[in-house]
């Protein structure tokens, strides 16, 4: 049974060519990045819709049709994200939510490695006392975020996009005295080398139609 008290939160980008995944360009055409963008928003919608454990909504920054179909096809709810960068975003999706449910899980599009298991140990690890719980990413940043409880200054001044923000973001948590947890370290797909990393590993080859592989 679905639990009311917790929510997923899907936040992603339209997939408008030239603005996703650029630095995937030129090693995909701008337009075979945001085939691929699409497909991993695709998976992880279905991701989170299919494991039961929680109602799942789509954080979107544009209208999109490619939404409108996402939510039709999985059911889901289509929210705005509000905020001038990504930690105000993040920070204003939590704090809507959290005044209706007790606990909440943003993940983002571009983790194909991520699993229901990760987003079950993230709810249970909250359940059982932690304020926050974090899967870390290879590349500095973080997957997941999972939390009871917000505050602007966990959002604030983080360099996002960069290989600081775990740090930056642990060492806001110990100002805050905030308890935590980290998960698994996970990849993400941002960068040339991840393409081959991902089209190396069989499980994520229906991320890849005839035309995006012949690119590669």
């Amino acid at each position: 049974m679905i639990c009311s008290q917790r929510r997923i939160l899907i936040f992603a980008k339209a997939p408008i060519p030239g603005r996703v995944k650029t630095r995937l360009i030129p090693d995909l055409s701008p337009a075979a990045a945001t085939r691929l963008h699409m497909a991993m928003t695709h998976k992880t919608l279905a991701l989170a819709c299919q494991s039961e454990l929680a109602p799942a909504e789509l954080w979107i920054d544009h209208e999109h049709p490619f939404f409108e179909r996402c939510k039709r096809d999985f059911s889901l709810s289509l929210k705005r994200q509000t905020g001038a960068d990504l930690g105000l975003r993040m920070h204003h999706g939590l704090r809507q939510t959290l005044r209706h449910c007790q606990y909440a899980v943003i993940i983002g599009t571009d983790c194909p490695a991520m699993e229901q298991r990760h987003l079950d140990t993230a709810f249970k690890v909250l359940e059982q006392g932690r304020d926050i719980v974090l899967s870390p990413a290879e590349d500095g940043g973080y997957v997941l975020i999972a939390t009871k409880r917000t505050d602007n200054a966990l959002f604030n001044n983080i360099s996002w996009g960069s290989d600081r923000v775990m740090i930056q973001t642990r060492k806001v948590l110990q100002r805050l005295g905030w308890s935590w947890a980290e998960l698994e370290t996970l990849w993400d797909v941002d960068r040339p080398q991840d393409l081959l990393r991902l089209r190396g590993k069989t499980r994520f080859l229906d991320l890849f139609d005839d035309a995006l592989k012949s690119e590669l």
